[in-house]
């Protein structure tokens, strides 16, 4: 099995997740809290793509 097959909802975050995503304001994305290395952006690509691991449709809220 292809990586592509096995993460086939990978593109997801490009076509649906990012619509919301991109409500938000780039310095919000960038926002680290003092002691943590990863952003907010980063964090929510990672919640997306667990939800998907599990099953679980993200939500265009």
């Amino acid at each position: 099995m292809s990586v592509s097959e096995q993460f086939a909802f990978v593109n997801d975050l490009r076509d649906r997740f990012l619509l919301c995503y991109a409500g938000l304001s780039e310095a919000a994305l960038n926002f680290k809290l003092e002691g943590y290395k990863n952003s907010i952006g980063f964090l929510l690509r990672q919640v997306n793509m667990l939800l998907r691991l599990q099953g679980i449709e993200p939500s265009n809220m």
